[in-house]
């Protein structure tokens, strides 16, 4: 049926937040109209692509005596006119309680992905739905940086969408201080970027959120699988997962985790000092390493953000902070800030921080399995060599039971940190739905051996592939004006 220009041109876009004014940025000593213009473009990129910033308000029935995994909000049917969610499938978002690092309750948001129909009844099988706990990998350090709130929820059809579609609920945690920033009371709700565990109750709790808020939930086997910041989440789940089990897991999936980022932060400092620059030292020495900072000061105020420059520091508080910027502004506000001036290289050796590593850091540890490690050989983001310590630390540790868990890695030769979602694709999703089958089964028949194994994945064609560390393509909504362009 063709529709109407004159018609569509009439029609209000809901679900679309108008533009506010651009925020004050001129107490910012170092940040000068090059640096301020930079800002702004990010500013209003990213202003446009946030579609409902008002849900995320703590409700009043928020109490810090609340168990977590307590629902504080629930919106059962999201309007979508402003996301690009495929048609057919629906969404809902949950407000919820959760736990940070030193176990204060906070609240915080996540949205629930829906598919188009309901499980097939097979014998032998529950029908509940099979459900996958996402946790998204780095979106920002600041309240406006929540993915529920993203037109595409961040990772759009690399992960959230192509799971849905497939007949998976996806359950996705924002992470505390990402969408809710502030108490009933005024106090600030920051995020502690860099502390895997605090992330990993956000996860586990959401779950535990959208159980309750739907039961038709309660029974679902799920998968957890996150990327990036999110697969250091993801493994920290499985950790968490031996002591405090939530009812259902089936296993993990995590793509390029970081794990010790102190310590990699600490080598990028060294290797800058010795003038060994590669694409890996920009990546943690820049917001990376600034995030992290943030997240101890969220833990601990009295380190009070030691370690940023003054450059760093006066951007950070009073142009990022003021326009609650996130990740892809973040790079454009500190576009002109030199390398050698990203942060005071001593920091790392503080005893604060140490002792903010010693609690964050994964590896090492028992593990509910099975687990899927996928890294990338060329990944310019997490060095490939990290996950294989990683991975071995793990190993070992888990060695020595007489039921190890399942841990597999997987090498993609020639994929970069982005690229590795594409290029292994059909197998996680295909070990994503072998494990929901399996836990869904009434009787379970077959389970992953034990121990570890390490793989390679030979590359095809990577002579022509199209090298670099973020996705190659931009999904956008079209206005209602604009509709005929779907056609194309």
């Amino acid at each position: 049926m063709l529709l109407k220009l004159a018609s569509l041109a009439a029609l209000a876009v809901p679900g679309v937040v108008a533009q506010a004014a651009f925020p004050d940025i001129s107490a910012s000593k170092t940040c000068d109209a090059l640096c301020q213009s930079l800002a702004k473009m990010g500013w209003e990129y990213e202003t446009s692509h946030h579609v409902d910033p008002g849900f995320y308000v703590t409700p009043s029935n928020f109490s810090s005596h609340l168990k977590a995994g307590s629902v504080l909000g629930v919106e059962v049917s999201t309007n979508l006119t402003g996301y690009t969610v495929p048609s057919g499938l629906t969404m809902s978002r949950i407000i919820y309680t959760t736990t940070d690092l030193n176990g204060k309750v906070l609240p915080a948001s996540a949205y629930i992905l829906w598919p188009a129909n309901k499980p097939l009844k097979r014998d032998g099988c529950s029908d509940a739905f099979p459900m996958v706990a996402w946790a998204h990998g780095t979106a920002g350090a600041f309240a406006a940086c929540a993915p529920s709130d993203y037109t595409n929820l961040q990772y759009d059809f690399m992960v959230p969408y192509a799971l849905a579609l497939q007949g998976i609920v996806v359950v996705a945690a924002d992470y505390a201080g990402l969408g809710i920033g502030s108490l009933p009371n005024g106090d600030k709700v920051s995020h502690a970027y860099g502390a895997s565990p605090a992330q990993a109750n956000d996860v586990a709790n959401a779950i535990i959120a959208a159980r309750s808020a739907f039961p038709l939930l309660a029974k679902s086997p799920f998968v957890t699988a996150g990327h990036s910041q999110g697969g250091g989440v993801a493994w920290a789940f499985a950790e968490r997962q031996v002591k405090q089990p939530v009812e259902g897991y089936a296993g993990t999936v995590a793509w390029a985790p970081p794990s010790d980022i102190i310590g990699v932060i600490a080598e990028a400092n060294r290797d800058l000092a010795q003038g060994n620059v590669t694409a890996s030292t920009y990546s943690m020495l820049g917001f990376v390493q600034r995030a992290v900072i943030a997240g101890i000061t969220s833990v601990y105020p009295q380190f009070n953000f030691t370690g940023m420059t003054d450059i760093v520091y006066d951007r950070y508080q009073n142009v990022m902070a003021k326009i609650q910027a996130c990740l892809p502004t973040d790079g454009l506000v500190y576009a002109t800030v030199g390398i050698t001036d990203l942060g005071v290289a001593s920091w790392t050796n503080t005893s604060i921080a140490q002792e903010f590593r010693a609690r964050t850091k994964t590896g090492g540890n028992q593990i509910a399995g099975p687990l899927l490690v996928m890294a990338g050989a060329s990944d310019s983001a997490v060095s490939l060599k990290y996950v294989q310590a990683l991975v071995q630390e793990t190993c070992d540790a888990n060695s020595k039971g007489r039921n190890p868990p399942s841990i597999e890695f997987f090498t993609y030769e020639g994929q970069d940190h982005f690229p590795l979602i594409q290029a292994s694709h059909s197998h996680w999703m295909q070990w994503i739905k072998d494990r929901l089958h399996e836990a869904s089964k009434d009787k379970p028949t077959k389970a992953l051996p034990g121990g570890c194994s390490k793989h390679t994945v030979e590359a095809f064609r990577s002579e022509f592939n199209q090298k670099q560390t973020l996705p190659n393509w931009l999904l956008e909504k079209a206005s209602p004006q604009e509709i005929w362009k779907y056609i194309f």
